[in-house]
């Protein structure tokens, strides 16, 4: 997980670049949005849903309000936590990332 703060009072963008089998990917896709409800979770503002070419990744970019909005998701969203798991049955692993510019 990556967390890049915005300027202002922009909230954060957070990345989440999963590594997967290749057979795995479409399901991976279908397990991170399967909350399909975002206005039901507090602070998150939008995010997008990338995949590779080749298959192997999945990159989660989202935008939150705030670090603490993003924080209390992760602990308290039932939804959140049932796709961490189905993350970690499709054998998925999150890559970490340095900012550099």
């Amino acid at each position: 997980m990556n967390i890049i703060p915005l300027t202002g009072h922009h909230g954060v963008f957070i990345i989440n670049i999963f590594t997967v089998p290749p057979e795995n990917q479409q399901a991976l896709a279908e397990a991170i949005r399967a909350d399909g409800h975002d206005v039901a979770i507090g602070g998150l503002l939008s995010r997008h849903l990338l995949c590779s070419a080749d298959g192997t990744q999945v990159a989660h970019c989202m935008h939150w309000a705030s670090e603490d909005d993003f924080k209390q998701a992760v602990t308290a969203n039932a939804v959140i936590g049932q796709i961490r798991q189905r993350v970690h049955e499709l054998g998925a692993h999150p890559n970490s990332y340095e900012t550099v510019l």
